[in-house]
């Protein structure tokens, strides 16, 4: 049995005629079909491993007007299909230089960067298949040129060069587009600098400040650091805490597949627990005062219920992690404490204490950063 046939069962055959009826462009037949079958507007699951969904095959051959019947029929002009990395119409029209289903699904109000789920946006999917006329109209709509690819922590400009369209590159850093892989210019000069520098050297490369999502009102700046350089986790942390006393800093570990788009998420998702999480300890640092280790964070916190919770935990404990062996580069007694954020699965007995919270911390100062990483939404 085909992933089709799991996912339409007995209307498996009619959805193949569809397809096919979509490539050569045989819109009567779509509509009759349809009208006849209306449950297969939506498919019943949208993990199709192999199979696209109707708007996203109409996008892929260029059949502008099958787009436009499928949108009046109900279809989700945004919805992303899970086997191809949440892709979007759009984006599969912006990969094969569609220009006119292209223009037709921005003007019809399909988000411009995909769904937040989405692995690349349609810019960086432009990007990477040279398509350059894509690339100007996604532009001419406002697509957020620094947005990250979710799995390898690239921007739209580091695959322009990758790849070596040059022009295409310049197009972008017109436009603001910053790289992900080099060192801002003003790193140095920012507050915290040192911070950053820390922790680019004993955890791992900290991404630039303007490919990382932001606060509303919290009076810090997060960022994020890609463990060990590479994509399998990846820290998000804050920069501006340090100003109260005691001085502190806090990191969660997260999944390095854990989206992090600038906009997109409500803030109940559970993609958006860490930044939701970090805003509302930070609240709590510079309007009361800073967290000390040990202390258990608990979800049933009146400030911390409404956040969208990983399903597997029940709090976070404050942990003084080592980071680093090598004293050359640690920190002395007087500097900023790097907090980091711990999961905790509670037992009925509740939060642990005394001696229990002591042999607690002390395991998890020692601990990889993979045992103290959330987990991903993906796996619920």
């Amino acid at each position: 049995m085909t992933s089709l046939e799991k996912t339409y069962g007995e209307d498996a055959p009619l959805i193949r005629e569809l397809y096919a009826h979509i490539e050569s462009g045989d819109l009567a037949f779509i509509r009759t079909e349809l009208a006849k079958h209306p449950q297969l507007i939506e498919p019943p699951r949208l993990n199709l491993v192999s199979y696209p969904g109707l708007l996203h095959h109409a996008a892929e051959y260029n059949q502008l007007a099958i787009c436009q019947l499928l949108v009046e029929l109900g279809i989700d002009i945004n919805q992303p299909t899970v086997g191809s990395g949440n892709t979007t119409p759009l984006a599969v029209a912006a990969e094969n230089g569609h220009l006119e289903i292209v223009r037709w699904l921005l003007e019809a109000g399909a988000e411009v960067d995909g769904s937040p789920l989405s692995v690349t946006s349609p810019l960086i999917t432009a990007v990477t298949f040279g398509q350059a006329a894509a690339v100007d109209l996604l532009l001419e709509h406002h697509a957020d040129v620094n947005q990250l690819h979710a799995k390898f922590n690239r921007t739209a400009l580091d695959l322009a060069r990758s790849w070596n369209f040059p022009k295409i590159a310049e197009r972008l850093e017109a436009q603001g587009a910053v790289s992900a892989i080099e060192k801002d210019a003003n790193e140095e000069s920012i507050p915290g600098a040192p911070i950053v520098s820390f922790v680019s050297e004993t955890a791992g490369w900290v991404l630039p400040e303007k490919v990382t999502p932001q606060l509303q009102g919290a009076g810090v700046k997060l960022r994020v650091s890609c463990i060990a350089d590479k994509n399998d986790y990846k820290l998000l942390f804050t920069l501006g805490l340090f100003t109260q006393k005691p001085r502190t800093e806090l990191f969660i570990c997260l999944p390095g597949n854990w989206r992090m788009p600038r906009q997109g998420f409500a803030i109940d998702s559970p993609w958006m627990f860490p930044q939701g999480l970090l805003s509302e300890l930070s609240k709590r640092t510079t309007e009361k005062a800073p967290l000390s280790e040990g202390q258990i964070i608990l979800r049933s916190e009146p400030c911390l219920s409404s956040l969208g919770w990983p399903a597997d935990i029940d709090a976070l404990v404050v942990v003084d992690k080592i980071w680093t062996t090598n004293s050359e580069i640690d920190h002395h007694d007087d500097s900023v404490k790097l907090f980091v954020l711990v999961p905790l699965k509670l037992p009925k007995k509740g939060p642990p204490e005394g001696t229990a919270l002591d042999t607690l911390l002390e395991k998890k100062r020692k601990a990889s950063w993979k045992s103290i990483a959330l987990t991903s939404p993906l796996q619920f």
